[in-house]
């Protein structure tokens, strides 16, 4: 029995708020420890996760394995120079995405020249972001909803910086999945979440973008911005950057063989 973990319930129902008893969720818990308790190995995206299987249900570490999600459908463009720099979300805007910190980081980008924001697809929090962006100029900003597979390369690299968000709540109860077709389009990340998670320790530690936790950090991210716009040939030379680490570690081939080698280890 091999379970393989990408949501982390019962948990995520308490962190996010839709069960409130702690009563109901330890009485869930024990169908999730009978399941860990009898599996051979436990799949995980990442420490974070990995941490509150072992805090949680005991989980022995020898027993859990780490392997990242991955993205097959998304190729690389290179990015063109341009006088606009456009920030882009594309997916899903759930209840698990905390976006309230666009309202002060677009008050302030909304006095540079020449940054636009485009949205494309949908969620519970699209009317959110249409609201915190109500003062910037509306010729620079653009809502669309899902786009179909073949064109999602292209909307991607549509984009200088993609836009990434996480509930703190929620670190280790999930991993946005966007992060890994994020990679895939090599552009860098603007990352509303923790510092303590698994984007913002991948963020950090490979220098691929900046992250907005708190409204102290607006005036960093106006200024990476800015490095970004004023120096295209660094710029262009970070999104080869981005595209070499997912190559090296979130492509498909690569979960695929991870998974080959543990079916092989427990057989």
């Amino acid at each position: 029995l091999i379970q393989y973990v990408e949501d982390l319930y019962p948990e995520l129902l308490f962190d996010m708020g839709y069960i409130s008893s702690p009563w109901i969720i330890r009485r869930l818990a024990v169908f999730s420890r009978m399941a860990y308790r009898h599996a051979n190995r436990v799949i995980t995206l990442g420490s974070y996760m990995s941490r509150k299987l072992r805090w949680n249900y005991g989980v022995d570490d020898s027993n859990i394995r780490e392997i990242p999600n991955y993205a097959s459908d998304v190729e690389f463009s290179p990015a063109e120079e341009s006088d606009d720099f456009t920030l882009l979300y594309s997916g899903n805007a759930g209840l698990a995405h905390d976006f309230s910190l666009m309202e002060p980081l677009f008050t302030r980008l909304a006095e540079i020249e020449n940054v636009s924001f485009s949205f494309v697809g949908g969620g519970n929090n699209v009317r959110a972001i249409a609201d915190y962006l109500s003062d910037f100029p509306e010729h620079r900003k653009s809502f669309q909803g899902y786009v179909e597979k073949a064109r999602h390369s292209q909307t991607l690299s549509s984009g200088n910086m993609l836009i990434i968000s996480q509930r703190d709540e929620t670190v280790g109860d999930i991993l946005p999945s966007k992060l890994y077709s994020y990679l895939a389009a090599g552009r860098p990340l603007l990352f509303l979440g923790p510092r303590k998670s698994e984007i913002g320790e991948l963020i950090i530690t490979e220098g691929i973008g900046v992250i907005v936790e708190t409204n102290h950090d607006v005036p960093s991210a106006i200024e990476t911005i800015g490095a970004y716009m004023s120096d295209p040939r660094s710029y262009s030379e970070l999104c080869r950057r981005i595209r070499r680490i997912f190559d090296s570690r979130y492509s498909h081939q690569r979960a695929v063989d991870q998974f080959k080698s543990l079916l092989s280890e427990v057989l």
